[in-house]
């Protein structure tokens, strides 16, 4: 069984915080500041997580599918990043042209705000997804950790849950990027 190098209060801890984040991101009057909150959250724990997933990589011996696991959790963590900056600079430049209170709600136009519900409902089910994929890995480790040919259920739960999570995580960099073009705009 693999021992975590930390123990379970990091992991509360990103727990907590994210569920704060993600509760307050769909409130109209603090959504801007939880999203905020939660690219600084999502950094911090991308690499926190990359040195988790380091460190078992390195202390293992893993399977094909562990290691795709792993390489999707680090990948899906990366884009997450990526979109969370894509859509702030795109808030923060939107407040600075319309708005003169930092902080305050954008009403953004009707596709516009679709994509951004559709980020953030998908933010919400890659965090649930990377859980379980997480502790699937890691606690249930001798279970998970198969080859296809031995135990094929469980490697074919560990592929579907990774391979969601990065397909997810693609669509995320891609509303982002549609939702990044708004800064560019003169009228919303």
């Amino acid at each position: 069984m693999y021992k975590m190098s930390t123990n379970g209060l990091n992991y509360a801890a990103f727990f907590v915080l994210y569920v704060i984040c993600f509760a307050y991101m769909f409130r109209k009057m603090s959504g801007v500041v939880a999203l905020g909150t939660l690219t600084i959250v999502h950094s911090a724990f991308t690499l926190f997580l990359g040195s988790e997933m380091s460190n078992m990589a390195n202390a293992l011996t893993n399977t094909p599918m562990t290691i795709f696991a792993i390489i999707s959790l680090l990948l899906t963590c990366g884009m997450n990043v990526a979109a969370l900056i894509i859509i702030m600079l795109m808030v923060t430049t939107l407040q600075k042209k319309y708005n003169n209170k930092i902080g305050t709600p954008i009403e953004l136009p009707i596709e516009e705000q679709g994509y951004f519900d559709t980020f953030k409902s998908y933010g919400i089910a890659i965090f649930v997804i990377t859980g379980l994929l997480l502790w699937l890995i890691t606690a249930k480790y001798t279970n998970f950790n198969v080859s296809v040919a031995d135990q094929p259920i469980p490697a074919l739960i560990v592929f579907a849950l990774s391979s969601t999570i990065v397909g997810l995580s693609i669509y995320q960099v891609i509303l982002a990027a549609r939702l990044s073009k708004l800064k560019n705009r003169t009228v919303l």
